[in-house]
């Protein structure tokens, strides 16, 4: 939100993927499961204890977040270093000049 305030923009798209491009998955995803049923990744994916059936759609889901986490991730590192770039630290002198207290007077 920092980078939003800054510049006076947000960004809602991410790499050209947005809120209606992941509803028109979750769309997509729940048409499959109605015409295809329930797919059960069990029999393909390593024996997870404690996991019941992972269906392709939870699959797909969590796929999805992780690849969402990691850009958002990627993008916010991205922006702290363009924001680092425009605004550097003050110098040493700016420093002293800061930290004086109305004491110090």
């Amino acid at each position: 939100m920092i980078i939003a305030h800054a510049r006076a923009t947000m960004r809602v798209t991410y790499f050209y993927f947005g809120p209606t491009e992941i509803r028109a998955l979750l769309l997509l995803g729940n048409v499959l499961t109605i015409a295809i049923g329930v797919v059960d990744l069990q029999a393909w994916l390593p024996p997870l204890p404690g996991a019941g059936a992972i269906t392709i759609h939870d699959f797909f889901i969590a796929l999805v977040s992780l690849a969402g986490l990691t850009a958002i991730g990627t993008a916010a590192v991205g922006d702290a270093r363009a924001l680092a770039a425009e605004d550097p630290p003050p110098t040493s002198a700016a420093q002293s000049v800061d930290s004086r207290t109305p004491s110090d007077d």
